[in-house]
């Protein structure tokens, strides 16, 4: 304070002495132009000509070049928020901080540190995302806060995990008491990859493969071999030798993967109703046909199977009893729809044909010229179809085949597969490569070597494929995570489902445990839940899930309970999140009925005689006792008559010698 009140002195000097020559008996006073900053007060203006350089400061207080003018401006202190990735290098506010490239249900995280570099505590902070793939990007570990200036830091960290192939994006808000960049906002980006083949088993005459709708259940038919099973996503295989080795060409599977079916050249067909584990010879068709190719409805009750120089055959009881459809012709492939009743087939040097009447009657399709169709694909509900050509293109249909876009090249296209929806389709190229589309077949991909493929199938999601090499191996694409909910253990609940907790008492409460697993070939992860809704208030989670949880087996339990406030239905709609390609999150709606608490009844005694009370607001009670609360229990409606007064009902009774225990009932 001394120091600033000589330099003040001298400016009143210099003031009332400016028409005289004066001079100042001090080294310097000049702050270069420039005002400091970060001290409670600044002092603006100096003597004379400023000399460039850094402001002059002392103490709390700051001098700055230019003509003495003005006295002191107080300085209020303020925080500045900077964050940098990796620590030490700043990102600039409406930046992009890449992830780079990760394979699907894979991870990768960056740690992003905070600096307060003002001069007042940053306070506030809090992380959110959102943008397009804002699922895809989450903050595992959060800033602690406040920061204290100019030197205060905390760190937090984002994990990138894309489910599917191809760029994604969200945006990042960094919130706080920053006056000018509240929120600091960041771009995140990242590629999901397409992830690589898988080689199982060993070398063999591959030829037809079949997938059930989780990818869990699979199998797989040798040339002059075996059919082989896998419950695990093809990790393992188990060769069933049961039917001998046989000319195997094609295989089917129900939804679930328990009823399969397969065809041989020169044998009836097959069937099993246990996975695989064991056959069935089916008597209503002939031994001595070159099956070529076989189909089936979701529940596996409708079958079609196709035979070269023959007819088309029909089964609508899982494959007892077949009828033989349309003409004699070189039937190469068959598909279905999940329900059975629309059918593709196509002829090897000839054309495709549709049924929407489950195979009674037929319609010839792409009739302008006969192609060598080797394979067709149907989505679930039998609109979008997807064949292929071997020597010519691929070709796709959203009308059930009435109309067909030519895709992609010519090559040797040796067979097709699609997910449920018809979005994600693929194909495969003899001596080629395998080739994946995610619209519908406008664009298409190729992934992995140069094989001599045979068959492919995919999960309903698209996320899974199997596919055959003839004289090789075996290969599965994608390790996915699968989430599956059961209430109670062992009956699954479809996301959108409802699980209704029935009647519970105003007051009292009800749990429901739920059972999550993971049928999937990889680790179930980012487990969480919560509940929202109209009533979300009285449904709670009261025992949380535990993860990751391994595949294909793993599983965890959580406890939802239903607390009523009031009478009347309840809803609330519970989520389930995870890295599950499709299904995130997994959502059940709740609800539950409040009732009206049961009565509290009041006794009194006088005399000879019992009064029992309880409020009128609960009516439709009967009074009932028993002599003993032994089994079997008796219980006997109380006689007389209630009566209503002061707002309560209540009966009187003789008193008896005997002993008895009364209850209300509501019949």
């Amino acid at each position: 304070m001394r120091a600033l009140a000589l330099l003040l002195s001298l400016l009143a000097c210099s003031w009332q002495a400016s028409a005289q020559s004066y001079s100042i008996g001090w080294f310097k006073i000049a702050g270069g132009g420039g005002t400091s900053a970060g001290a409670p007060y600044q002092v603006s203006g100096t003597i004379g000509q400023p000399e460039a350089g850094g402001p002059l400061t002392a103490g709390n207080y700051s001098l700055t070049g230019g003509y003495w003018s003005q006295s002191f401006t107080p300085q209020a202190p303020a925080p500045e928020i900077a964050v940098e990735q990796p620590s030490g290098t700043d990102l600039l506010a409406g930046g992009t901080k890449d992830f780079g490239s990760l394979a699907p249900n894979s991870t990768a995280e960056l740690v992003f540190t905070l600096r307060n570099l003002g001069s007042a505590d940053l306070t506030g902070l809090g992380i959110t995302i959102d943008g397009t793939d804002s699922a895809l990007f989450t903050v595992t570990a959060s800033p602690s806060a406040p920061l204290s200036g100019p030197s205060g830091s905390t760190t937090f960290t984002v994990r990138f995990a894309p489910v599917s192939s191809g760029a994604k994006t969200a945006t990042l808000h960094i919130a706080s008491n920053d006056a000018d960049e509240n929120p600091f906002n960041l771009i995140l980006t990242g590629t999901g990859t397409l992830p690589g083949m898988v080689a199982r088993d060993s070398s063999r005459g591959w030829r037809g493969v079949a997938s059930s709708a989780d990818g869990v259940k699979l199998a797989a038919v040798v040339s002059n071999g075996y059919i082989y099973t896998s419950t695990d996503s093809g990790v393992n295989w188990t060769e069933q030798t049961s039917l001998g080795q046989k000319s195997w060409f094609a295989v089917a599977g129900s939804t679930n993967g328990t009823k399969l079916v397969a065809v041989a050249e020169q044998y009836r067909i097959f069937t099993s109703t246990d996975s695989g584990s064991t056959w069935t010879q089916q008597n209503g068709t002939s031994s001595s046909l070159k099956w070529r190719s076989v189909a089936s409805s979701a529940d596996g009750s409708r079958l079609i199977a196709g035979a070269y120089q023959d007819r088309l055959y029909i089964s609508t009881d899982s494959g007892l009893t077949w009828t033989g459809r349309e003409n004699n012709r070189n039937w190469s492939t068959v598909a279905s729809s999940a329900d059975g009743i629309k059918l593709v087939a196509a002829e090897q040097g000839g054309n495709l044909y549709g049924s929407v009447n489950g195979g009674t009657n037929w319609t010839a399709r792409m009739t302008d010229l006969s192609r060598q169709w080797y394979g067709v694909a149907s989505s679930s509900d039998g609109t979008k179809l997807v064949a292929c050509v071997f020597g010519g293109q691929l070709y796709t249909s959203t009308d059930s085949g009435v109309n067909w876009t030519a895709r992609e090249s010519n090559r040797n296209w040796q067979s097709v597969a699609s997910s449920a929806n018809g979005s994600k389709l693929v194909a495969a190229e003899k001596n080629g490569q395998i080739y994946v589309s995610s619209d519908y077949g406008v664009n298409w991909t190729p992934i992995d070597s140069a094989r001599n493929w045979y068959g492919l199938a995919s999960s309903a999601d698209g996320a899974k494929l199997v596919a055959s090499e003839f004289g090789g191996q075996l290969y599965t694409l994608g390790t996915a995570p699968e989430i599956a909910v059961e209430q109670p253990a062992g009956t699954d609940l479809a996301t959108g489902g409802l699980k209704d907790f029935g009647l519970v008492a105003v007051g009292a409460n009800a749990d429901l445990l739920f059972t999550i697993r993971n049928p999937g070939n990889a680790t179930l992860t980012g487990l969480g839940i919560t509940i929202d809704g109209a009533d979300s208030a009285m449904f709670t989670v009261t025992a949380s899930p535990t993860g990751p949880l391994t595949g294909p087996s793993g599983s965890t339990t959580f406890t939802v309970r239903f607390a009523p406030l009031t009478g009347g239905l309840k809803t609330a709609t519970l989520h389930i999140a995870s890295n599950d390609g499709d299904e995130h999150p997994y959502n059940i709606l709740l609800n539950g009925t409040g009732t009206a608490p049961p009565p509290t009844i009041v006794v009194s005694i006088s005399g000879g005689m019992i009064t029992m009370s309880w409020p009128d607001t609960a009516t439709g009670f009967l009074v009932e006792s028993t002599p003993s609360l032994l089994l079997p229990l008796i219980w006997s409606i109380e006689s007389g008559s209630q009566q209503t007064a002061g707002g309560f009902i209540s009966l009187t009774i003789p008193k008896t010698g005997s002993q008895k225990v009364f209850r209300l009932r509501k019949p």
